[in-house]
């Protein structure tokens, strides 16, 4: 037996052709954009993830430094144990630029305006090293909230 499809017959599939592809077209379309969101904010996760780890790390540099300032350890005045100290701050600080600027169009403009009152509070000048590093860590610790308060904000988490 033979099919045999007249024209009238043909014209009444054809509504339900168009709404096929086009119901078809629309679904791929909102799953695209679905997939690219997700995609998206996961970016911003691990940028600003990364950014506060990094900060993290500097703050606590820096208040380990603090103590032993303060404490004036005999152990933290060698050439050898201020050399790795320092190298430790510049590693946490190159993390944090690294991140700055790979991640710069995913961080708002509150983060980065954060990040740039850190940048110039560290290189303005300063009387003495302590009140360097008091100045630093208070500006560090004001940087880390600010940029985990945007952080909450751009990717809609509840605190």
């Amino acid at each position: 037996m033979l099919l045999m499809i007249s024209g009238d017959d043909l014209l009444t599939f054809i509504p339900h052709i168009i709404v096929g592809v086009t119901s078809a077209l629309f679904a791929s379309w909102l799953a695209l954009r679905k997939h690219r969101s997700q995609e998206w904010w996961a970016l911003r996760v691990e940028g600003y993830t990364s950014l506060i780890a990094a900060l993290s790390e500097l703050v606590i540099e820096a208040e380990f430094r603090r103590k032993l300032e303060l404490e004036q350890r005999a152990d933290f005045r060698t050439e050898e144990s201020q050399r790795e100290a320092e190298n430790r701050r510049r590693a946490s600080q190159l993390k944090v630029d690294c991140t700055t600027k790979a991640g710069s169009f995913l961080l708002s403009s509150r983060a980065r305006s954060a990040l740039d009152e850190l940048e110039e509070i560290q290189s303005g000048y300063h009387d003495s090293h302590f009140e360097h590093l008091d100045q630093e860590i208070s500006a560090l610790k004001t940087c880390l909230e600010a940029i985990a308060s945007a952080a909450r904000t751009d990717l809609g988490v509840r605190s």
